[in-house]
């Protein structure tokens, strides 16, 4: 009797919810198959994009990085990424996913079981975004959601490799998961607490998210502010700031005392000087890059520092000096620059980019995104023309994600004048922001890998737009 009673809850539990279940072993599955396929097939490429030095899951750059400051922490108990004594105290990275890696190789077996966990983690990634669309589009529209980010190739690709992207869309998801749920969210100090405390750790990841909960405070009056007084919802609100700043607040502190500086990371000023200001002098002032580069890199210390020392928040002020040098009557311009350069990443599809890493083509740069937003229309159908399969590849990535910007689009817009729900309407605004937000946050020309984080985000707002289209034709 007893035995009935457990199949048949399980069964129950089964119905209701297999539409989840088949998104997590889906997802789990796509995922475990590609990590077994690059584990044989690294070794006969000779090394994931051009790095023939790594192994699998290690593909060098970030991955590398990430590799040496884990093994010191397991050997050392030190956040350095010197090979050897002596240790020099790391800036430039965060703690975050270095820690991670390390519990995970102490743990839980070294390489598979990063891959095994991350995979997992991604899957999960999969279902919360579905019940995060339940709330907003019908559940076949919310699972065609989340099936678009099962099988999106580049969340895919850098799900099973030594990358910070699938932690930190999954802290990223989590907390929106709980800031969009009234239900349980509603007048609950601790959940407000709780949400705080995964996005100081999703910060502590990847320092992009540092602005986030100050999104997330803003659109969260506009949430919770029309149910509750200003005062409570404050409080309620003021318990997301204090569980991000207790997490994040001991790194600061470290690096005030080792490098004299509060901020988490030298990452962002070293980007400015290291890719943004010599790509900005070669597009608009016609200058080499690399000669303005070894230019920045002498004035700056390189030649007598050394890399740790250079990249680290100690030279910060040197480097802050430098760049302000370089863009002093420029800014304008080089804002503009950014930015633009920044949106390329809402049209490049980055499918042809692992078709190179995998070195099933040659490593070609076709500058897509930035051609068709500076209007040189006559180069794209140039390259489109000669590019042969490399640029096919390009072109179906590239549509795709044009069709998913024109939708989102449609749902934004149609979301700000029609949402009969407030609730709703302020949710997908927090939405769109979070897309803009990590659109730009991240260095121009960065990649699609950086898209990661906002891809739930643009995926689910298409599909607001998509329901909007399908109603107005069945209206019709």
């Amino acid at each position: 009797m007893e035995i009935e009673k457990k199949r048949f809850r399980a069964k129950t539990i089964f119905k209701k919810y297999r539409l989840e279940i088949a998104l997590f072993v889906v997802a789990l599955v796509v995922r475990l198959v590609l990590a077994v396929f690059l584990t044989g097939y690294e070794t006969k490429i000779g090394g994931l994009d051009n790095f023939s030095d790594s192994n699998y899951p290690i593909v060098g750059g970030d991955s590398h990085e990430y590799n040496i400051l884990a093994n010191n922490l397991i050997k050392y108990g030190i956040f350095s990424q010197s090979p050897a004594e002596p240790f020099y105290s790391d800036s430039f990275r965060i703690p975050g996913y270095p820690l991670f890696l390390a519990v995970i190789s102490k743990f839980f077996g070294g390489a598979w079981g990063i891959i095994i966990i991350q995979s997992i983690l991604s899957a999960l990634s999969v279902v919360i975004l579905f019940k995060i669309a339940t709330n907003f589009v019908s559940r076949k529209l919310a699972g065609l959601t989340a099936w678009f980010f099962v099988f999106e190739p580049v969340n895919v690709y850098f799900s099973v490799l030594i990358f910070s992207e699938s932690l930190f869309t999954f802290l990223i998801l989590s907390s929106i998961y709980i800031f969009i749920n009234k239900e349980t969210t509603l007048n609950n100090f601790v959940n407000f607490f709780l949400l705080g405390l995964i996005l100081g750790i999703g910060t502590m990841v990847r320092v992009i998210g540092l602005f986030v909960p100050m999104i997330l405070f803003f659109f969260g009056y506009l949430l919770y502010g029309r149910i509750n007084n200003l005062k409570k919802s404050l409080a309620f609100l003021a318990c997301i700031l204090v569980g991000f700043i207790l997490v994040i607040a001991p790194w600061s502190l470290r690096n005030k005392k080792l490098f004299n500086s509060f901020s988490l990371s030298s990452v962002s000023l070293y980007n400015l000087v290291y890719y943004h200001i010599p790509r900005f002098y070669e597009a608009e002032l016609g200058q080499d890059p690399k000669q303005v580069g070894a230019d920045i890199f002498e004035e700056s210390g390189g030649t007598i520092l050394s890399e740790a020392e250079y990249n680290s928040l100690s030279n910060a002020p040197h480097l802050q000096a430098v760049a302000d040098k370089y863009l002093d009557g420029h800014r304008i311009k080089f804002y503009w620059f950014f930015i633009s350069h920044s949106l390329s990443l809402y049209v490049v599809g980055g499918w042809r980019n692992i078709a190179e890493y995998l070195k099933f083509l040659p490593q070609k740069v076709i500058p897509l995104g930035q051609m068709i937003f500076k209007g040189k229309l006559s180069e794209v159908v140039r390259n489109l023309i000669n590019g042969g399969l490399s640029s096919y590849l390009l072109v179906l990535g590239t549509l795709f994600w044009i069709g998913i910007d024109l939708l989102m689009i449609v749902g934004v817009f149609m979301s700000s004048r029609g949402f009969a729900n407030s609730w709703g309407k302020a949710c997908l605004m927090t939405f769109f922001v979070l897309i803009l937000y990590f659109m730009v946050a991240p260095w121009p020309e960065a990649g699609a890998r950086m898209r990661i984080p906002a891809e739930p985000f643009m995926f689910l707002l298409a599909m607001v737009g998509l329901e909007h289209i399908l109603t107005l034709i069945n209206h019709e």
